[in-house]
């Protein structure tokens, strides 16, 4: 009698919740329409506030990441739409829309010469790298690896598989290192990555309001954060320079 009480008290409570789930979904899609139709009206505000309003329920996409970024760029917030760009990128790295609009945001981009310089091969592997999510990176890197390292074992073991075990196995290596060489730089974009999201601030050499500038900021700017500091937070720009700006001033890309 127990296990019969029990049972109809956990299969209510899923019930229960499913319908939550369906309603709040419900919701969500009823809430994406309305701001898709106030961005197809042009009014940015209201679609910028309904999918804010999404946000707020813990729901995530990129399409809803993507729609913010291109309405807070329509309004003319820079800085926004770009950070909005980044996150929806991290759902969506190979959508032509969204990497066409993100590369024309960036070209509207105040500061230039900030950024990293690194070698050409480096630069084709970030490329690579950026067409791929981080879940996807590490599925594929670790498919990559266990895949080698069966030929590596098959080809000791039997000789006659021995040139095509081996053949394979350096394929599958390259796909692991092309994954595993930036896998660092895209940990760090994914963990410490933020967007300038004022006009216009200064980077100071120390975390108080009359320390010496070290260097502007403009909106848009991707900085990584090393450190916060009660209303600070200690940056690193992408060619190295590293400096003070408020917290208010940036917004951590996160997901």
């Amino acid at each position: 009698m127990k296990k019969i009480i029990l049972f109809t008290l956990i299969l209510g409570w899923m019930i229960c919740c499913s319908r939550v789930a369906y309603a709040s979904e419900g919701e969500a899609e009823s809430a994406f329409r309305q701001a898709n139709a106030h961005y197809e009206s042009g009014n940015y505000n209201k679609a910028i506030a309904s999918g804010e309003a999404i946000l707020a329920t813990g729901l995530r996409s990129g399409n809803l990441y993507y729609n913010l970024a291109n309405a807070y760029f329509k309004k003319g917030d820079l800085g926004k739409a770009i950070l909005y760009y980044e996150r929806a990128r991290r759902y969506m790295p190979r959508d032509g829309d969204l990497v066409s609009n993100y590369k024309y945001a960036r070209s509207k981009l105040k500061q230039r010469g900030a950024f990293e310089r690194r070698s050409e091969f480096l630069k084709r592997l970030d490329r690579i790298a950026r067409r791929l999510t981080l879940k996807e990176s590490i599925l594929m890197g670790g498919g990559a690896y266990y895949l080698f390292t069966l030929l590596v074992i098959l080809a000791i073991a039997f000789k006659k598989l021995r040139g095509l075990s081996v053949l394979f196995a350096l394929m599958f290596m390259f796909i692991f290192l092309s994954i595993a060489i930036p896998f660092p730089r895209e940990v760090r974009e994914y963990k410490n990555a933020s967007i300038v999201v004022d006009k216009i601030t200064d980077a100071r050499f120390e975390p108080v309001s009359d320390a010496e500038v070290h260097f502007p900021v403009y909106e848009g700017m991707k900085l990584y954060i090393l450190r916060e500091w009660g209303d600070w937070c200690k940056v690193k720009r992408p060619d190295g320079k590293i400096g003070w700006v408020p917290v208010s001033a940036v917004e951590i890309v996160g997901m």
